[in-house]
């Protein structure tokens, strides 16, 4: 079935419609103005349900759930005041979530079939943008009114603020930081509010926003406005960004899938589902309207304990080009039973030799080569190439081997970590493989 939906774009952001003209003041009186949707961090699991907003619904929004495979489309809530930001903690019991009512923004529980609605803020209107929980559930932070990060106990009790500015906060799997966005930038600061770092160094239009950790804490998957809003990914020191939609269209608000091994986003007003190497995007749209989503509910015990990396090496000559080279091909295969949801695999290089023409996720210092990858599949794979010119090298045999050297869950197979390929350099203009 083809279903047409209203879209609100301005120059390639995610905008929320209003909520109407009596809410839109009040937000706009007390600095309550999002530019796209949310995302929360990834909590280890299997793959349960994906959260979103319908933004049609006039005249509020309303927080909906939906299978990963686009079927058991349920409504949580449904009232005259606005839903949204919906977050699960990590034993896929209660959803927090904002609600805007009686002209002001609050922080709200309820259970995942929309019942036992509780309120746990009161007082000045909160943010109406993102908001997460603590892994082990006892605690949620979000942005106070006056742009603080502030965490509240799950019973709302013992609202604590930082003294950090900054908005949709995502808390790190392991319990011990807060990703967040401040000034176009993403930064990350302790749990307890201190060692405020910042990790991308955007300027001018180039905007970061919505950050949101792999389930295992390794990287962070964020929404980059520039010409286009895009989704950008990172590892969780800020280093190895590269841009992962790569879409004609403003795609934004990302998270991971419990599992590690997709992501879910959305997609010029359509929540959507990649994989977490940005292939394979598939819409997960069911209702008319602009809708955003806001987060993937983990389902838990369900992650498999180990994943089998095989790795591959392949070298071919280039002979035709102006720098001759010899081309490597690293493929890293999953043989099961789980998920591999981040892999690094390490190649030597000959004589402290560098290499040229990377493919995005990997790097080269002086002997090595070393290639990130997340969210492979049971039975699926993962390449990356690199070249080594030729006449870097001495006449004769060239071995270059890539190894498996770090992968979560654990690897219970190390005798396939490993591939090798040689060539013989014959001349500055001539190899064979």
């Amino acid at each position: 079935m083809i279903i047409v939906r209203r879209r609100t774009r301005n120059h390639g952001h995610l905008l929320r419609r209003p909520v109407g003209a009596a809410a839109t003041l009040a937000l706009a009186a007390a600095g309550l103005v999002a530019l796209s949707a949310p995302a929360q961090a990834a909590f280890p699991g299997g793959n349960g349900r994906i959260y979103f907003v319908d933004q049609s619904t006039d005249p509020d929004k309303e927080i909906y759930s939906i299978n990963p495979d686009g079927t058991g489309l349920t409504k949580l809530t449904d009232n005259a005041d606005a839903d949204s930001n919906a977050a699960v903690n990590a034993a896929n019991t209660r959803i927090a979530f904002t609600r805007f009512s009686d002209s002001a923004v609050q922080v709200w529980t309820m259970n995942v079939d929309g019942s036992a609605q509780t309120r746990l803020t009161d007082g000045p209107s909160v943010r109406d943008a993102a908001i997460d929980w603590s892994p082990d559930g006892t605690k949620i932070v979000y942005t106070a009114g006056n742009g603080r990060l502030t965490v509240v106990a799950a019973d709302g009790s013992g609202s604590t603020e930082f003294g950090v500015g900054g908005s949709t906060p995502a808390w790190s799997p392991d319990g011990t930081k807060i990703a967040y966005s401040s000034a176009g930038n993403i930064s990350t600061v302790n749990a307890d509010g201190t060692n405020e770092t910042q990790l991308t160094s955007f300027t001018g239009s180039d905007r970061g926003n919505k950050p949101d950790w792999s389930p295992d804490g390794s990287r962070i998957v964020f929404g980059f406005s520039g010409a286009t809003q895009q989704i950008h990914v990172m590892n969780a020191d800020g280093s190895g960004q590269a841009n992962l939609s790569g879409d004609s269209t403003s795609s934004g608000a990302p998270y991971w899938s419990p599992d590690g091994t997709k992501i879910a986003y959305t997609s010029d007003g359509d929540p959507f589902t990649m994989n977490a190497d940005g292939s394979g995007k598939s819409a997960l749209a069911v209702v008319s309207g602009f809708q955003f989503t806001t987060d993937w509910a983990p389902v838990p015990g369900q992650v498999p304990t180990s994943a089998d990396l095989d790795v591959d090496l392949a070298a071919v000559p280039q002979l035709g080009l102006l720098v001759p080279a010899l081309r490597y091909t690293v493929t890293a295969r999953n043989a099961g039973p789980g998920a591999v949801v981040t892999a690094k695999v390490t190649a030597t290089l000959p004589n402290g030799r560098t290499a040229t023409n990377l493919s995005p996720g990997c790097t080269t210092s002086p002997g090595v080569v070393t290639c990130t990858y997340s969210g492979i599949a049971k039975g699926q794979s993962a390449s990356s190439t690199f070249r080594l010119p030729i006449g870097l090298l001495n006449l004769g045999g060239v071995t270059v081997t890539a190894t498996r050297t770090a992968s979560a869950p654990a690897d219970p197979n190390p005798a396939n970590d490993s591939g090798s390929a040689t060539c013989t350099v014959i001349s500055i203009v001539l190899a064979v493989c």
